[in-house]
């Protein structure tokens, strides 16, 4: 957690995320990020498609409440990302960066 928050005060990264992490250890992170002062991961990736749908309905719903996240589904970013890089950027300017899949 502080080697992700030395890169974004380094200006490096502008935030920091997972990939398949359980509940738990996200929910871990993000008390350890406000007992420390430090920014914790604003990102998940989570695998999510009709035939994997139980973590991001079930197992991290807890967490949209406690952190204030919420889901965004990767078709819904892929479609973001093909009509915004054309148009405009979507993050207000910071190279086009879009957040992926779990934004807080």
């Amino acid at each position: 957690m502080r080697a992700m928050n030395h890169v974004l005060d380094r200006g490096w990264a502008f935030y920091w995320g997972t990939s398949e992490w359980p509940a738990a250890e996200l929910a871990a992170a993000h008390a350890v990020a406000d007992r420390l002062g430090l920014q914790g991961p604003v990102v998940e990736q989570p695998q999510y498609s009709m035939l994997h749908r139980e973590r991001v309905e079930v197992e991290y719903a807890p967490l949209y409440v406690r952190v204030g996240a919420r889901p965004i589904s990767q078709h819904l970013l892929d479609f973001a990302a093909s009509s915004t890089s054309r148009n405009r950027r979507c993050d207000g300017g910071r190279n086009g960066r879009i957040l992926l899949s779990f934004l807080c």
